[in-house]
């Protein structure tokens, strides 16, 4: 997988047979390829916008092999095949039809793509007649076509709503992502730096290989360690060197992990390439892209001199080109005061480097990760801004308590276009910069406000409920932390943070105090009972189960009869959570939605205040991720 962002190829090599097959290679101009691909497949008498949708899947498609090298890195001397067991349909000398080459002509360097990912979407198709599949249905676009939709509404009938069409892709000659020289222990280059990010994500999945600590492109010995490793994990010579076969497997397996090449693929992100470029910019520009290299400016001028400090107003002025020129004379870049691809390219990694070596703030918050994160996006950064919004909604009633997955899906969504509405920010339930600086920060003075050595507490040396010796904000920071435990343990009553030490109040203390096996002092909270409440509650803001990834996507429903592969996963994580729960029932095994995993579900759906239905969808799958890591790692619930 080459490491720059997806252009268009000049020509594509097709294999004219099946992968394995003793058949010849031929070399055309990608947008012919395309004009015989869309002549094979579908009909010129279609509505425009049928035929539109079906290139653009076509396009995608191709462009996902391409990119991810899927055929080369498993040692083939071709990009894709023209077999539709394998890849879509290519006729060698196929007439092509005149509508559909100037369609082609019109939008051969246009493609699809998941929000916040990097590589093409690979856009699976079939004919939805003779076979049926997940991706697009060529006969049933027709008809959505004749009721007016636009190809990209068709588009996301088929794919999902999270779907962006990037127009005018630059047109270059594809080479080799191999660099041609084998790397070695001593060697620093981009190339380098591609294979150790590569090499950390796979071992997620293959703990064997060690982490590599820094990913900054030299070649030292823990990356040569992690090479050695994965070479004997996939049974190459250990030797620590990355030639071509240790190269393309790591390629190979890294795409196999991520799943580049399937239609639910977890994706590349930002961190994994330089953030995608929107264009040059200079004096006079405003806008969101503006806002975001001011930021970068910003943080980079804090750790050199020659970089001078911003406002960050979102409009390119004098102050910014001055900025970007210091930026420049430091990278040894030319001191044009513009963000062309050159400078933004330097620009974002200066900004990732500072991430990764210096990630957290005054206060343990860590900094801006370098890309939105808004819905779909996954990952620690995820994670993170889940803990902070979690501690703030203990504070802000209006803020919704957050299950802390690691994954952006719509509850959590909801909560930051709340903290956006409750403090003046553009709603828009993605996280910006600004956004995320105003969660941190907040973050940062609730949590440091309640941090305390062992065996300080709010003031008093005797029994906190003795109201004459506490103030106002002791008491609203015993209710922050008993409404905190209220949602990871429902059997403590939720309380106003209102500063009054009342009946329910009492009531929560007393709670607290028999779940953990404390003295009952009549709702009293003295410094034992404080410390042990501060304590939990900091340990609830910090959990962070291993979320299980199997939901199908945020839109997806299953509904009783149907069968799919996550069945016998959910059932088995409704059987693990009755050996706990006395009023769940147990189910049976296999990939049919029947009657007992039903009920089931709607006892679990009524328990926890979801809509009352036994459907299963993303909601209450995050529920059972939240509830099975509690109940497997640690913590305790009562449904």
């Amino acid at each position: 997988m080459p490491d720059e962002l997806p252009v268009i190829p000049e020509t594509i090599t097709v294999h004219l047979g099946r992968p394995d097959d003793d058949a010849s290679n031929v070399t055309v101009s990608f947008p012919d390829y395309i004009k015989t691909v869309a002549s094979s497949e579908i009909y010129p008498t279609w509505p425009e916008e049928a035929i539109r949708a079906n290139v653009l899947a076509q396009i995608s498609y191709a462009l996902n092999r391409v990119y991810t090298e899927y055929y080369r890195s498993r040692g083939y001397d071709f990009d894709i095949t023209n077999t539709t067991a394998f890849d879509q349909a290519y006729v060698e000398g196929h007439d092509t039809f005149e509508n559909i080459d100037r369609l082609v002509d019109e939008i051969f360097n246009d493609y699809l793509r998941r929000p916040n990912t990097v590589e093409p979407l690979f856009a699976a198709f079939c004919d939805g007649r003779q076979t049926v599949c997940d991706g697009l249905q060529q006969w049933d676009t027709v008809p959505l076509a004749q009721s007016g939709l636009s190809a990209l509404d068709i588009l996301k009938r088929f794919y999902g709503d999270d779907l962006e069409l990037i127009e005018n892709a630059p047109v270059e000659a594809i080479r080799e992502s191999y660099p041609g020289i084998a790397l070695r222990l001593g060697d620093s280059s981009r190339e380098v730096e591609q294979k150790q990010i590569q090499l950390n994500r796979i071992s997620r999945n293959y703990p064997a290989i060690p982490k590599i600590p820094v990913t900054r492109g030299s070649f030292g010995t823990a990356t040569e360690d992690a090479v050695k490793s994965f070479q004997a994990v996939f049974g190459l010579e250990p030797d620590g060197i990355i030639g071509k076969a240790t190269w393309y497997k790591i390629s190979l397996v890294y795409n196999a992990v991520k799943r580049l090449s399937e239609l639910d693929s977890e994706g590349l992100t930002a961190s994994e390439l330089p953030q995608l470029y929107v264009r040059e910019i200079g004096l006079g520009d405003r806008g969101d892209f503006v806002y975001l290299v001011q930021y970068y400016l910003a943080v980079i001028g804090a750790f050199y001199d020659t970089v001078p400090p911003i406002n960050i107003t979102g409009e390119f002025n004098d102050a910014t080109a001055a900025a970007v020129r210091g930026f420049q004379q430091t990278y040894g870049l030319p001191q044009t005061g513009r963000i062309d691809f050159i400078t933004w390219r330097d620009l974002y990694r200066a900004y990732r480097g500072i991430v990764e070596n210096s990630p957290q703030l005054e206060g343990g918050t860590l900094r801006y990760p370098g890309l939105q994160l808004r819905f779909g996006s996954r990952g620690d950064y995820v994670t993170a801004l889940q803990t902070y919004l979690n501690v703030i909604a203990a504070t802000y009633p209006s803020i919704p308590m957050l299950p802390i997955t690691g994954y952006y899906g719509r509850q959590t969504e909801n909560a930051v276009s709340r903290f956006q509405q409750e403090f003046g920010l553009t709603r828009t339930g993605a996280v910006d910069p600004f956004t995320w600086e105003a969660i941190a920060s907040l973050y940062s003075d609730l949590s440091l406000g309640t941090d305390r050595n062992e065996g300080q507490n709010p003031g008093t040396t005797n029994s906190l409920t003795e109201v004459n010796s506490m103030n106002t904000e002791a008491i609203r920071e015993i209710q922050q932390a008993l409404r905190l435990l209220s949602f990871r343990e429902p059997s403590i009553p939720r309380v106003v943070i209102d500063g009054q030490y009342s009946h329910d109040t009492k009531r929560a203390v007393s709670v607290f105090q028999q779940l953990y096996g404390l003295p009952i002092s009549g709702g009293e909270t003295d410094p034992v009972t404080w410390d042990r409440l501060t304590e939990a509650a900091r340990d609830a803001s910090v959990l962070t189960p291993s979320p299980l990834y199997v939901f199908p996507h945020e839109q997806f429903r299953i509904r009783i009869g149907e069968q799919h592969d996550s069945i016998p996963v959910i059932k088995h994580i409704l059987n693990t959570l009755s050996l706990r729960y006395n009023n769940l029932p147990q189910v049976g095994y296999g990939r049919v939605y029947d009657e007992a995993t039903s009920e089931a579900v709607r006892t679990l759906r009524s328990l926890h205040d979801l809509e009352s239905n036994d459907e299963i969808d993303a909601a209450l799958w995050e529920l059972l991720v939240l509830l099975y890591n509690r109940t497997t790692y640690g913590g305790s619930d009562s449904a």
